[in-house]
């Protein structure tokens, strides 16, 4: 993969799952930042911008929208992105949050919800049947 890579900023408390989401997210050609707590994300973002923040809404222990508006306001153009169970859930109270994608949702609704946002940011579009990002 090329050094050009978008670069993910994944919290995650559980070990297990945040080994899980890594894999995956590296097997899609992204380079993965894995941390477990709200001190390595203020120790990341004070050295670094990922190009996105990936937060699962279903972990009590976080404000997903709070962590998302202080990662903002450090990084402001970074994505911030809500894993969701149900597909009911998309809108964010605060604005913080640049997009939803379902928790349990299949690998390729992962691959394509993630090129998606970027391609939004970058200024283009996706391809559904190929994933390919196209610039407009």
């Amino acid at each position: 993969m090329d050094s050009n890579r978008k670069e993910i900023l994944c919290l995650c408390r559980d070990h297990t799952t945040l080994y899980a989401r890594r894999m995956l997210l590296e097997h899609f050609g992204y380079s993965v930042l894995a941390i477990r707590s709200l001190t390595q994300m203020n120790a990341v973002l004070r050295h670094t911008c990922p190009d996105m923040l990936l937060l699962d809404i279903t972990d009590p222990a976080f404000n997903f929208e709070e962590i998302a508006k202080r990662a903002k306001s450090v990084c402001p153009r970074m994505l911030s992105v809500a894993l969701t169970p149900e597909y009911g859930l998309r809108n964010s109270d605060s604005g913080a949050i640049d997009g939803f994608i379902r928790l349990d949702g299949p690998r390729d609704e992962w691959r394509i919800g993630l090129q998606s946002l970027f391609a939004d940011q970058d200024g283009g579009s996706v391809d559904e049947d190929s994933g390919e990002l196209k610039l407009t």
